[in-house]
């Protein structure tokens, strides 16, 4: 019977699952993992988004460290904050919740995470380490992207891939992934005159532009896997991604906003906390 409607790609149950495994592996360790979540202003959806990390944390038993700073805030203060916990045995990993307010110097703060506890994988140096092919660490992001095209449980091997983002660093950790999965990736701009013909030839499409139905429900092509990492609020304060609702009527594999690409990620990035504590207890003997 061919299929009608699209197949939807559960994060929220695969998140479910990785989290189950992930407390079985921290079990074995000698030391429970500690991620640090730096946290700077009133932004409402990042403290939702840190809320969901700990309560992610507790579920897979490492120790999560919070450090809130208000907006007036300096940024010496916050390096300086950073600089301690790069030399804390107990912290694992470290994450600065993005978006900063204005007034600091992102990229700076960034660069101030020490590369072997930058568990996002932002850091310049675990970003050059992914182009060169000799990655570090993976960001979360790509980690779940890769795990949600595998639910599909369609084969790849020898499949085309386009990245639609506003965001070279974000395709670079896609493109070597699906590399090593015999897929040719690649990245296009949204502003691309070309990219409506490109999505609509891919097998597999990741989209990540914020804009509201950017991708149509006629804009694919059967059996396509498409991976929604938009996050837009309507003007009725319902939360949506970048392809259309419409699409869910297409033969594709799909995931859903919310409920799709985000607890996956959450899921991933305390995978990375566990896989540097880990590194770091066979290190230690």
């Amino acid at each position: 019977m061919t299929q009608q409607n699209a197949t939807i790609l559960n994060g929220n149950a695969l998140a479910k699952k990785i989290r189950a495994s992930l407390k079985e592996n921290i079990s074995t360790l000698r030391k429970k993992p500690g991620l640090a979540i730096i946290l700077i202003g009133r932004d409402e959806p990042s403290h939702m988004y840190v809320r969901l990390k700990k309560k992610a944390c507790e579920e897979v038993d490492i120790n999560i460290h919070q450090y809130l700073f208000t907006e007036e805030a300096t940024q010496k203060e916050i390096l300086e904050t950073m600089r301690f916990l790069n030399q804390d045995d107990d912290i694992h990993g470290m994450i600065v919740q993005l978006p900063l307010p204005k007034k600091f110097n992102e990229s700076a703060i960034i660069k101030a995470i020490a590369p072997k506890k930058d568990v996002d994988g932002f850091h310049p140096l675990n970003t050059l380490a992914i182009k060169q092919g000799k990655p570090k660490i993976i960001p979360g992001l790509a980690l779940a992207i890769m795990r949600l095209i595998k639910s599909a449980d369609q084969p790849i091997e020898g499949k085309n891939a386009i990245i639609v983002s506003n965001s070279k660093i974000f395709s670079a950790p896609l493109v070597y992934l699906l590399s090593k999965e015999g897929v040719e990736a690649r990245y296009t701009s949204p502003k691309n005159t070309h990219t409506a013909k490109k999505i609509s030839e891919a097998d597999i499409i990741i989209i990540a532009v914020g804009k509201p139905k950017f991708i149509k429900k006629t804009g694919v092509k059967d059996n396509a896997i498409i991976i929604d990492v938009g996050i837009n609020r309507t003007k009725h304060a319902k939360i949506t991604g970048d392809v259309d609702t419409a699409m869910r009527e297409r033969n594709v594999f799909l995931t859903p906003v919310p409920g799709g690409v985000g607890p996956v990620t959450v899921a991933m990035l305390l995978y990375n906390t566990y896989l540097l504590a880990k590194k770091d207890t066979e290190n230690q003997g």
